[in-house]
Formats: C-alpha cells, sequence, structure tokens
C-alpha cells in the first residue's frame, strides 16, 4: 500500500526520521570524553567532518550511516528528529518521483531524544531507525531511490508532527500504524473519516478497511497529545480538532 494520496506530506517530498534518537551510553567507551571532539550532525556535514547517508527499507524503516571524514575519532551529536528529503525532487523531479516524507527514531539505542556516539576515524557507524510517512498519496521510499537527510524544520513547520516524532518513533510504545495515522492527520489535516473511507483490496477482489475504528479512535487522540505536548513547549499552534468534510470536498 503506497502513503495513499490525501492532502499532504508535501513540504518537499520528504521523510521524517523519527527522531534520530542514539543511545548516549554508546558515546564513548569507558566514559572517556574530555578529549574527543563533539560535533553535532548538520553543523559537522556542513564543516566537512562528517557524512551522513540514508538508506529505506520501506516506509517503516531505514538505515543511517555516518561517517567520520577526519583522521581522529568524533561524538556526534544527534537531533531528536530529522527529515529525509528525496533528492530526484531537489533536482526539480515531480513530486511522486520523490517518494514521501516522514520521520524516524533509533531502533536500537534506547533512551531519550538526540544523544550522541562515537565514530572512529575514517569509519562509518551505521543504525536502524524507524521512519514514517509525511506526505499521504506519495509513493512508498525503496532501497534504490536517494535520500538526503536535513533538519526537521526544512521538512515540516508543524510543531505537532515534530513532537509526535519525539514522543513516539523508536521508543515501541505505540504500534507504527497508530503513529502513521495520527502524523498523517497532524501534517496532511485528514480526519478519522477520511482515513475511514480506505480500503484494502484481498486477492479475490473483496475490499475490507484499511484501518479499525478502534485504531483510528487512538491515531486520533495521539494526534491531539502531541498537538498539547507542542502547546506546552511554548510553540503556538491551533489545536488539532478532527472535522468531518463537506460533500463538496470529498
Amino acid at each position: 500500500m503506497t502513503c495513499v494520496r490525501g492532502l499532504f506530506f508535501g513540504l518537499l517530498s520528504a521523510l521524517i526520521l523519527g527522531g534520530l534518537t542514539f543511545s548516549a551510553a554508546a558515546a564513548a567507551p569507558n566514559g572517556d570524553k574530555a578529549n574527543v571532539e563533539s560535533v553535532e550532525l548538520f553543523q559537522g556535514i556542513k564543516d566537512g567532518k562528517i557524512d551522513a547517508k540514508i538508506v529505506f527499507k520501506n516506509r517503516k524503516s531505514a538505515v543511517v550511516s555516518v561517517e567520520n571524514k577526519t583522521k581522529q575519532p568524533l561524538n556526534v551529536v544527534m537531533p531528536e528528529v530529522a527529515g529525509a528529503v528525496p533528492v530526484l525532487a531537489q533536482m526539480g523531479g515531480g513530486a511522486d518521483e520523490g517518494g514521501l516524507q516522514g520521520m524516524m527514531e533509533d531502533m536500537q539505542g534506547g533512551g531519550g531524544g538526540g544523544g550522541m556516539f562515537r565514530v572512529a576515524p575514517e569509519k562509518i557507524v551505521r543504525r536502524d531507525v524507524e521512519a514514517v510517512c509525511l506526505d499521504h498519496g506519495k509513493k512508498d521510499p525503496t532501497p534504490f531511490t536517494e535520500y538526503k537527510i536535513k533538519p526537521i524544520e526544512e521538512v515540516t513547520d508543524r510543531p505537532a508532527v515534530i513532537e509526535l516524532g519525539k514522543q513516539t518513533l523508536g521508543k515501541n510504545k505505540v504500534d507504527h500504524e497508530t503513529i502513521q495515522m495520527a502524523t498523517w492527520m497532524l501534517n496532511n489535516d485528514l480526519t478519522t473519516e477520511d482515513l475511514a473511507k480506505e480500503t484494502w483490496t484481498s486477492a479475490n477482489g473483496a475490499k475490507r478497511p484499511a484501518y479499525s475504528q478502534a485504531k483510528l479512535q487512538q491515531a486520533a487522540n495521539l494526534a491531539q497529545f502531541a498537538t498539547q505536548k507542542a502547546q506546552s513547549e511554548q510553540t503556538f499552534i491551533e489545536p488539532y480538532v478532527p472535522t468531518p468534510k463537506s460533500d463538496s470536498e470529498n
């Protein structure tokens, strides 16, 4: 099933890397950090000290590779959440060529957002991350589509979407399908009624709802939680209130 067309993950056609949270415990063997330079991911890329690549396995997960391009060990400081933009979209490709947008978080490290990890001189560290599609309707990513990691603010300007990634992705607290639906609700202005209309078609042609009513309600609750959390962080956004569309809008 593709990221069924609804209204959004517009921005650039991107992906939210549901929080690039890496375990702080993995930062430095034996706790030795004093003589090792720490660099923030995107500043390190800008300065040419590190390089970062992402390869998507599917819409739900990807592998992030961070390369130390210097001859000294580095502690790489990761953002809580980051985005991923299809390279073709940046080069002027069609919207659907880019794939989707999403959010990601570390599936191995555990712990809170951000964190850092050690990368040896001229070596590469790879981590699995959880991701969600931000653009409801774009094609799913594949290992053959090239993406570029971007600061989350360049992928979505909605604080509640960013907060949703920080609070859920990579934390094993909420199932992926519920997080995905909540993301679409917040980022694409979709309602439970919109998503309730989506169906799966079996091999024999029979159709059934893609999402259960229980899951739809859980997603709406999660979207409301993320909105309230974002507001509590002193960021102004309008409360998320799912409202049915008129017949003329459907």
